[in-house]
């Protein structure tokens, strides 16, 4: 027996994915979850045409439109790009902390010391 995707129930059913999520929600329509992904029978789809009142006669499943192995093959193609980027940028990023690590090393702050004793001198007088 065929069993449907969201997307694909959408389809035969002629409504939206969200509806098709909201009634496996609520239990009017009938769905097993697969690694992660819903399947919905055939049957279970004409059961829902039936009780919806769309259908009086027999319901034969409209054809679904299935990805093309292309745009499969660009998915897969965008999805390495993007591990690739992301380690890329892991590199760049443990870059930037080392070098910056490196340029701005903790140094103490100026001695001015001095500065301040000449200060006190000048505004005060020099103590003998």
């Amino acid at each position: 027996m065929a069993s449907y995707t969201i997307r694909e129930a959408a389809q035969a059913a002629g409504v939206s994915e969200g509806t098709v999520r909201r009634l496996i929600k609520i239990g009017r329509l009938s769905a097993e979850k697969e690694k992660g992904v819903y399947r919905i029978s055939e049957e279970a789809v004409k059961n829902y045409l039936a009780d919806k009142g769309k259908s009086e006669k027999k319901v034969e499943a409209p054809e679904v439109v299935k990805s093309k192995p292309q745009e499969d093959k660009m998915y897969q193609e965008m999805k390495d790009r993007i591990a690739a980027l992301e380690a890329e940028l892991k590199d760049c990023q443990s870059l930037i902390v080392k070098l910056t690590a490196k340029t701005l090393k903790e140094s103490k702050p100026p001695d001015n010391r001095g500065a301040i004793k000449r200060m006190t001198e000048w505004f005060v007088g020099k103590k003998e």
